[in-house]
C-alpha cells in the first residue's frame, strides 16, 4: 500500500507531511577533451546545391569547419594547399584588448587538434549543435597547452614551452579543459537553399552563434590585466550602443574592439579564377583582374570569383553578406531560460572600421584566401548582465555557384528568402512528484518564442512557459515554433518526460522506538543518536538534502521545519525549531 500523507503526532498538535523518497540519479562523468587529435582533411558531411554538382564538405574532426569544395568539371578546389596554412572555411575571433590572442575558434587547437563535435545531417541542412570553443593557437607567444602535451604545435612555433600569464598551472586540475575551453560555444548550420524563393543557382547559407555563455574563468584570466598580452588602452568606454541600457565601460573580463573574419580558400593550382566581380555602393557590377585590391566604392557585401570577364561565361564563386536584421544587429542578449532574444544591438564600429569585405588572390603562394571582417565595440561577460542573460555574436552569409549573371539575376531572390528554422530540444530529465516547475530547455536558432504541448495531462502541464508536474507516468513534452515574416513554420521537436512517484509504504513508514533513539527531537538542529548509523536526511518535498555516516546529525544550517531520517527501510521525522 502507498501512502502520500503521514500524519505525524506530537503533543496536542499534528504536524500533516507530504513524504516522496526518490533514488538519486546517478551523474556519468566522462573525461572532457575540447581538443583532441584529428585528422582535419578528412571530410565528414557533404551537402550539394543546385543541379550542377556544386558541393560543400565539413568535418567533425575539426568544428564543422568547411574543408572542402567541389566544382563541377574540378573537383575540391580547396585541397591540399590550405592544409598547411589551417586548411578552412570557419569564423575566426578576437579582440583588441586581450592583444588579439584570446581567440575562441570553430576548428580547434591547430590543423592536427581539433574540436570535434556532433554535425546533425537533417534534409537539406547540416547542424552544429551548441559545444564549447577551444582556443587557436595563432599568436606564436604561449604555448597555452603547457602542461597537457597534447600534441605537437603549429607550422609556426610558438618558442617551447613559454607561457607568460604568470599562472602557476603545474597542479591545475583538467588543463585542457582549463587552459585552453573558452568561455564561448559555438552554433552552426549550413543549408542548400537552392529552389527556395525561386533560386536557381546552387546557394547554400551558413548561420552561426558565438556565445559568451560561462563566467570568465582561467581560460580569459590567462589574458587578465597586468599579462604581456593585455592591452588596457583598448578598453571601450562603453561597450553597449543602446542595449543593454545604461553605460558598460570594457573590462579585461569583456571582450573589447572585436574583430570576426569569416573566410572561405582556395588551392591556386585547382582553381586559378582571373577575375573578380565587386558591386559598387550605387549597384553598379565592376570586373577586374584576379589581382586586384578590394576597390574603395566597393559595397563589402558582396565578391564574385569568376574565370572570364564575359559574366556569361565559365564558373563563377560568390561570398555574399546580405542586409538582414541579423547582420545589422549582430550582438543579442539572450534568455537562457527560454532561447529567446532580449534585447537586439548594433556595435559595428564606423563604415570606415566596420563590416569590410577582406580578398587577396594570393594570401599565400599556392593559396586564395577571401571572406568577410566585422569590428564591432565587444561583447559583456554574463556577471555584468541581468540574471539568466548571456551575449552573442551571430551572422549569416551565403556562398553561391554559377556563372556571374546567374548569380548577379539571384542575389534580389535571397534578399526576400524566408529562413528556414530548426528547434534542438535537449533530453528532459527524470522527474518525481514534487519537485518543482521547470523551463523545457527547447530553442530555435530564430531565437522566436517557444510553444509547447504535453500528451498526458495526468502527467505535466504547461504554464507560462514551464512544465508543472502533475503525477506519476510518462508524456510526451513537444516544442512549436509557427514562424513569422521572416522564418518559415518549425519542425516540431519532442522528448519524452517520465515522472516518477516513489513514496513510502506502510512499512516503511515505520517509527517503532527501538530501532534508535534520537535526542533531543525536536531540536534546533543538532540530534545525537544512540548508536552509529548510514542514513540519509530528506525534506519536506521528499529531495535528498544530506547523507552520511555517524552518531550525529547536525541540520543547523538548513530552515526550520520538519525533515526526515531514512536508515535501514526505516524512517523517524525530526522536527527543528
Amino acid at each position: 500500500m502507498i501512502i502520500d500523507k503521514v500524519v505525524h503526532l506530537l503533543g496536542k498538535s499534528f504536524v500533516l507531511v507530504l513524504v516522496f523518497l526518490f533514488k538519486s540519479q546517478l551523474l556519468l562523468s566522462q573525461d572532457f577533451k575540447i581538443i583532441a587529435h584529428s585528422d582535419n582533411r578528412i571530410t565528414t558531411h557533404k551537402l550539394k546545391s543546385g543541379l550542377s554538382g556544386f558541393e560543400i564538405g565539413i568535418t567533425s574532426n575539426g568544428g564543422g569547419v568547411i574543408n572542402f569544395v567541389n566544382f563541377p568539371g574540378i573537383g575540391d578546389i580547396m585541397k591540399l594547399a590550405s592544409d598547411r596554412y589551417g586548411r578552412a572555411g570557419q569564423l575566426a575571433f578576437r579582440d583588441s584588448s586581450h592583444g588579439g590572442s584570446y581567440n575562441p575558434t570553430q576548428a580547434g587547437y591547430n590543423e592536427d587538434i581539433g574540436t570535434r563535435c556532433e554535425i546533425i545531417k537533417k534534409e537539406n541542412k547540416l547542424i552544429i549543435p551548441q559545444r564549447g570553443m577551444a582556443l587557436w593557437f595563432g599568436d606564436n607567444r604561449n604555448d597555452f597547452t603547457h602542461w597537457e602535451n597534447i600534441g605537437s604545435d603549429s607550422k609556426d612555433t610558438d618558442g617551447g614551452n613559454s607561457d607568460t600569464d604568470g599562472l602557476d598551472e603545474s597542479n591545475l586540475e583538467g588543463k585542457q579543459k582549463t587552459e585552453v575551453f573558452s568561455e564561448f560555444d559555438y552554433y552552426g548550420i549550413y543549408e542548400d537553399v537552392y529552389g527556395q524563393n525561386d533560386i536557381t543557382v546552387g546557394a547554400i547559407r551558413h548561420y552561426f552563434e558565438v556565445s559568451f555563455i560561462r563566467e570568465p574563468g582561467h581560460c580569459l584570466n590567462q589574458f587578465r590585466a597586468g599579462t604581456p598580452l593585455y592591452n588596457g588602452n583598448a578598453l571601450r568606454n562603453d561597450i553597449s550602443k543602446k542595449f543593454p541600457l545604461g553605460k558598460h565601460p570594457g573590462t579585461d573580463k569583456d571582450m573589447n574592439g572585436v574583430t570576426a573574419v569569416w573566410s572561405l580558400r582556395n588551392d591556386v593550382a585547382r582553381w586559378n579564377y582571373s577575375h573578380v566581380y565587386f558591386r559598387t555602393t550605387t549597384g553598379q557590377w565592376n570586373v577586374f583582374e584576379a589581382d586586384v585590391n578590394v576597390p574603395s566604392n566597393a559595397d563589402h557585401q558582396i565578391m564574385i570569383l569568376a574565370e572570364s570577364n564575359n559574366p556569361n561565361s565559365g564558373r563563377g564563386y560568390c561570398l555574399y553578406k546580405p542586409n538582414t536584421e541579423i547582420n545589422n544587429f549582430p550582438i543579442i542578449g539572450v534568455n537562457e531560460n527560454t532561447g529567446t532574444i532580449a534585447y537586439k544591438d548594433e556595435r559595428i564600429f564606423l563604415s570606415n572600421e566596420g563590416t569590410k569585405m577582406s580578398y587577396d588572390k594570393f594570401r599565400a603562394p599556392a593559396m586564395s584566401k577571401y571572406g568577410f571582417s566585422n569590428k564591432f565595440s565587444g561583447l559583456i561577460n554574463r556577471t555584468r548582465l541581468d540574471d539568466n542573460i548571456f551575449e552573442a555574436y551571430r551572422g549569416e552569409y551565403y556562398i553561391l555557384y554559377g556563372t556571374p549573371q546567374q548569380i548577379m539575376d539571384n542575389i534580389s531572390k535571397i534578399e526576400g528568402l524566408k529562413i528556414s528554422q530548426y528547434i534542438s530540444f535537449p533530453k528532459l530529465e527524470d522527474k518525481i512528484v514534487g519537485d518543482t516547475s521547470f523551463y523545457p530547455g527547447a530553442y530555435s536558432d530564430s531565437k522566436l518564442p517557444i510553444s509547447y504541448t504535453s500528451s498526458n495531462t495526468d502527467v505535466a502541464i504547461i504554464e507560462s512557459g514551464k512544465i508543472v508536474i502533475v503525477g506519476p507516468g510518462k508524456t510526451t513534452i513537444t516544442a512549436n515554433q509557427s514562424g513569422n515574416n521572416t522564418y518559415l513554420k518549425a519542425e516540431a521537436a519532442s522528448q519524452e518526460l517520465t515522472v516518477n512517484n516513489n513514496s513510502l509504504s506502510t512499512d516503511e513508514f515505520n517509527n517503532k522506538k527501538e530501532n534508535i533513539l534520537i535526542y533531543p527531537n525536536p531540536s534546533s538542529g543538532v540530534y545525537q543518536l544512540s548508536e552509529v548509523i548510514e542514513y540519509s536526511i530528506y525534506d519536506i518535498t521528499g529531495r535528498e538534502i544530506i547523507s552520511g555516516k555517524g552518531k550525529s546529525i547536525d541540520l543547523s544550517t538548513h530552515v526550520k521545519g520538519v525533515y526526515f531520517l531514512h536508515f535501514k527501510n526505516i524512517t523517524k521525522t525530526l522536527f527543528k525549531y
